[in-house]
Order: C-alpha cells, then sequence, then structure tokens
C-alpha cells in the first residue's frame, strides 16, 4: 500500500488499541490460513464423492490428515510478540 495509507492504518490501529500479528505468530497464522483453506478444498471433494477423481482417497485420510497439521500449529501458536 502507499505510505499515506499505510501510516493512516497505523494511526487507527494505535488508537482502537489494535495490534497486528507480527513475527513467528504471523507467519503461524499464515499456515494455519492456508492448511484451513486447503481442508475447505478437500471438505468439497469428500463431500462431493470425487475425492482423488476416482470416488476413493489413495494412500492416506486426506480430511483427518490436514485436521491434525491445522491442530499441530493452533496448539504451538506462539504469543503475541511485543
Amino acid at each position: 500500500m502507499g505510505s499515506m495509507t499505510d501510516a493512516n492504518i497505523r494511526a487507527w490501529q494505535q488508537h482502537a488499541g489494535l495490534t497486528p500479528a507480527t513475527g513467528q505468530r504471523d507467519e503461524a497464522l499464515q499456515r494455519l490460513q492456508a492448511l484451513a483453506f486447503d481442508l475447505i478444498k478437500v471438505c468439497e471433494l469428500e463431500r462431493s464423492g470425487i475425492r482423488d477423481g476416482d470416488g476413493y482417497w489413495h494412500g492416506c485420510d486426506v480430511v483427518g490428515g490436514l485436521a491434525q497439521n491445522i491442530r499441530d500449529i493452533a496448539v504451538t501458536l506462539p504469543d503475541q510478540e511485543d
């Protein structure tokens, strides 16, 4: 964004008492967001019955695997850095 827009956002966040995620917490939240999006896509394939294209998942439990990865990140989410 432009420098004025960034400055306005920072000023509004300060005024409202908001602190955006930074550092390791921000990175973990980005990974969590990407995995959650993948889980949504996989759930659609599961619900439709398409799965891997032939009605079956091959190799592993895709839904369970993604859910476990999400859980692993969520329970180890770092505290907000100051």
